[in-house]
């Protein structure tokens, strides 16, 4: 149950949107992934409808680092879920195996001997 959670977490954060004052970046895997460019401004003659201080906000921390920060804890939730869900069905399989083991009889353990018609 706790790698479905972590999984579902993980794919939430990964697939939020980003943006900055200049650029609307989308979803943050899918920015990364498909290689865009970061949008740059310049603080001395910013663009329509936003101060020199928000240009330099943009320029300091573009599109690329933001989708990357928050990308980065979601790509690894998803990993660690899937560890934890792999994990998971691998001991649940050995323990059932080994329960079915001793519940129909170990092909190792001996056989026990009927007991001797002379008594």
């Amino acid at each position: 149950m706790a790698g479905i959670v972590a999984v579902l977490a993980g794919a939430w954060m990964a697939t939020r949107t980003v943006e900055t004052p200049v650029q609307d970046c989308g979803v943050a895997a899918v920015y990364l992934l498909d290689g865009r460019v970061d949008v740059l401004a310049d603080p001395a003659n910013p663009p329509e409808g936003l101060t020199a201080a928000q240009v330099k906000a943009n320029n300091a921390e573009p599109c690329q680092e933001r989708a990357a920060n928050q990308a980065r804890p979601g790509a690894l939730l998803v990993l660690a879920g899937t560890a934890v869900g792999i994990v998971a069905a691998l001991s649940e399989t050995a323990l059932r195996w080994r329960w079915r083991r001793r519940r129909h009889g170990s092909v190792d353990q001996p056989v026990a001997e009927s007991a001797s018609p002379h008594i």
